[in-house]
């Protein structure tokens, strides 16, 4: 023996409970879904520091079952908004309604030896509403939030090439849309000071982010946008 301890680990119903503790949404399929919040719930997730999972489902796409997790794209935005808030990277001095534009990202990947397809999207740099000084500022502002990701069960025959295959992509542009309409409500930051999202840049992979706009062709691995 060398003499070293060792921490011991938490036994799996132990990390459950503590996860179910500080997270809000279905942590698993058969879960119940909490539906869209409210402003003001939301506002009670991030003064809790709880963590928002989002909806948890589980889909047929091209004969192969999936599990797909969605995070309502304004719930995180909102959450992310009071972060950049709480360390004092919004300027002081703005007073009114201001748009904060979005940038998007669609792609696929083979991660854990399965076949992922997921989006991210976060805050476009506007200097006129964040108060950055530094790189690591910046940064954070425009931290990648994820608000969907897709997999393919493990228990089911895997038939064609499910990171190409069209009807995921087009899965994943049509609830970005659903959540995109949702982001044009305000969110009252102070008393006089309100903002709400716009998609402004949508980019991924070449291939999956055409098939995500209805075109069946192009090229892999070329990266491509488009502005809204």
């Amino acid at each position: 023996m060398s003499g070293n301890s060792y921490p011991i680990g938490l036994s799996s119903q132990t990390a459950l409970k503590k996860i179910k503790e500080k997270c809000v949404g279905q942590l698993k399929l058969g879960d119940e879904d909490i539906g869209e919040l409210k402003d003001e719930e939301i506002l009670n997730i991030f003064t809790k520091g709880f963590d928002f999972v989002g909806s948890y489902s589980e889909i047929n796409l091209n004969n192969n079952n999936v599990v797909v997790r969605i995070r309502d794209i304004r719930t995180i935005c909102v959450l992310h908004l009071l972060k950049c808030e709480q360390r004092g990277l919004i300027k002081k001095e703005l007073k009114g309604r201001y748009p904060i534009f979005l940038c998007d990202w669609m792609d696929h990947s083979k991660s854990i030896k399965q076949h992922i397809f997921k989006g991210l999207v976060w805050f476009v740099h506007e200097e006129k509403i964040f108060n950055c000084l530094t790189k690591n500022q910046w940064n954070f502002v425009m931290k990648p939030l994820l608000f969907l990701k897709g997999m393919k069960l493990k228990n089911t025959n895997f038939l064609g090439n499910f990171p190409d295959n069209t009807e995921a992509a087009e899965y994943t542009g049509q609830q970005k849309g659903i959540m995109f309409k949702k982001c044009k409500k305000s969110f009252k930051l102070r008393d006089d000071l309100e903002f709400f999202f716009v998609p402004k840049y949508g980019s991924g992979d070449h291939s999956y982010l055409s098939k995500c706009n209805g075109n069946s062709c192009g090229g892999k691995f070329r990266y491509s946008y488009f502005i809204y």
